[in-house]
């Protein structure tokens, strides 16, 4: 796989070939394709490929560093993880550790926080009767998926009311729902600017790929022109795109 210097290399020795061009007053292309003009537009095709998608990667990293924030908070702010802890052990010391509403939510958590909890109950939810005891195993859980379980969660703290009422703002409904909702848009934008690159992406390659195919028509074109032994030849020797 290539990195982008490697990209950055081939540009500038595309570039070469556009002054070596200069020296070659004899040089004379049996078809359009194989001009000088033709090579540059490539070139510069390639060159705008290449700006686009390092800025689709670079607005690409923007987006995840903030969605990451959301859920692991930095220096000034307490991440949605970290939260976690707290709103567990204010659920149970409210209704108790056995009970469904400590059960359904230390589900949840343990899914976001990709840990294997202990053995979930499965509660009907007209009788309150027990209905099934499983275990989730652990596994790696996207962002979406994270996203779809914090938003299932504060549904469920919601859903208790008044007893559901935490004395820091932090805990409260109205500022886990706005973490809810930024953590989605943020999702969204993050996937949304993941395909942006991978499609840019696609663009660049495909630009590169013409303009190497078109410097090594060109380079075979020189070598029946001039010959192999040829000043014009041998400055192309050291040069690949």
């Amino acid at each position: 796989m290539q990195n982008e210097k490697t990209f950055g290399t081939r540009l500038e020795n595309a570039r070469v070939l556009i002054e070596l061009f200069a020296g070659m007053p004899n040089y004379s292309a049996h078809v359009s394709e194989l001009s000088p003009t033709a090579f540059l537009q490539l070139l510069t095709d390639a060159e705008q490929m290449q700006r686009d998608y390092s800025d689709c990667k670079n607005q690409l990293a923007i987006l995840r560093d903030k969605r990451k924030k959301i859920m692991k908070g930095d220096a000034q702010t307490l991440g949605l993880i970290a939260n976690l802890r707290n709103i567990r052990a204010i659920v149970i010391a409210t209704f108790g550790k056995k009970t469904m509403q400590a059960e359904k939510v230390g589900e949840l958590i343990n899914k976001m926080n990709s840990q294997k909890p202990t053995k979930i109950t499965t509660f009907d939810p007209i009788s309150n009767e027990q209905l099934t005891t499983s275990t989730i195993s652990r596994s790696n859980l996207s962002y979406a998926s994270i996203a779809h379980n914090f938003a299932t969660l504060v549904q469920l703290l919601a859903s208790f009311g008044a007893r559901y009422q935490p004395a820091a703002a932090h805990l409260q409904i109205a500022t886990l729902q706005a973490i809810s909702d930024e953590l989605n848009a943020e999702n969204t934008n993050t996937q949304v600017a993941l395909a942006n690159s991978s499609i840019q992406k696609s663009k660049r390659d495909d630009a590169f790929k013409a303009l190497s195919n078109s410097f090594l028509l060109i380079k075979s074109h020189i070598l029946a022109t001039f010959g192999a032994k040829s000043a014009e030849y041998k400055n192309l020797g050291r040069l690949s795109i």
